[in-house]
Parts: structure tokens; sequence; C-alpha cells
């Protein structure tokens, strides 16, 4: 996948499917209840060149949402119009993030 230069990505995907077997859903619609096709298809997998590194990612409507672990740090991938709605929807927005270490997040409280 390419997302610019600095984001030039090889990946190795494998389809990831997380339903049950028999998994069925269902909407609501101004006609009733009725039985709901999936159109989101889930991957899993690593770049090319370092199987240690992981990927998650979903397809849907022609949109591509998740993330990317290089050397331990998240690159989150999500569509700019989610964000800017007059975003063309080939435009996509990586921002990088890091777990929080709950270690350092110290809590305390007193009722009275």
């Amino acid at each position: 996948m390419n997302f610019g230069a600095k984001y030039l990505w090889n990946m190795d995907l494998e389809i990831n499917d997380l339903k049950a077997d028999g998994y069925e859903s269902y909407v609501t619609t101004e006609k009733g209840i009725e039985k709901s096709v999936s159109d989101i298809i889930l991957y899993k997998g690593a770049l090319v060149d370092d199987k240690n590194n992981f990927i998650r990612l979903s397809f849907r409507n022609n949109s591509i949402r998740g993330y990317i672990v290089v050397n331990g740090e998240y690159r989150f991938i999500s569509p700019l119009n989610k964000i800017l709605e007059q975003a063309d929807s080939n435009l996509y927005i990586i921002y990088h993030c890091c777990p929080v270490n709950r270690n350092i997040i110290n809590f305390s409280f007193s009722i009275h």
C-alpha cells in the first residue's frame, strides 16, 4: 500500500474472519427487521520485510481503517472524510499513537 513516500508498505495480508459459524446480522429499516449482509472484510498480517511487525485492517465501502505496528509504534489509518466531510474519499490520515502505560497513571479519591 502506498500512502505517500513516508508510508510505502509492502504487506502480507490474509482474511481474518472473526464471525462465529452461523453468525447472522439484522438491521431495522422502515420495512421492519431485515437480515443484512456484512460488507466488512477484516485482514491481519505483517510487513513483508519484517514479520515482527503486525497489521490489522478493515475494508468497507471502498474504505480502509486499521493500524500497523512498526518497531513497536502504532500507525493508525483512517479515511480523512470521517474528520473533514468535504475531503476526497481517496484521502487518508495516518497518525501515530503509543499504548498507554497504565503503571504511570495513579488515581486516588476519597469520599466525605
